[in-house]
């Protein structure tokens, strides 16, 4: 059972950061199976292809956790612009 035990997760330093690189590395490996990524990789060999694949997958890591990063101040945002208050967890280290 892969999710047992995850709703007594204990958050600790690291972890949010550790969910959106797996997070990114399963969506590089989507992108990775596209016609569109196969078009970009078709003239690559060898060792070549291996660092077009990698920075292809720092790429979309980057952007993942880029949304996320984006997401979280703005959504504080968007709630006090409706009259409501920020819903920031206390252990929230994202800043205005």
């Amino acid at each position: 059972m892969p999710f047992t035990g995850l709703a007594t997760l204990v958050p600790r330093r690291g972890t949010a950061a550790a969910a959106l690189i797996v997070l990114g590395g399963t969506t590089s490996d989507g992108v990775s199976r596209t016609p569109w990524w196969g078009e970009q990789i078709r003239l690559a060999a060898g060792w070549e292809r291996t660092g077009v694949n990698t920075l292809g997958l720092i790429t979309v890591i980057g952007i993942v956790v880029g949304h996320v990063a984006g997401d979280v101040p703005a959504h504080d945002r968007s709630a006090e612009d409706v009259g409501g208050p920020a819903r920031r967890s206390p252990n929230c280290r994202w800043r205005r």
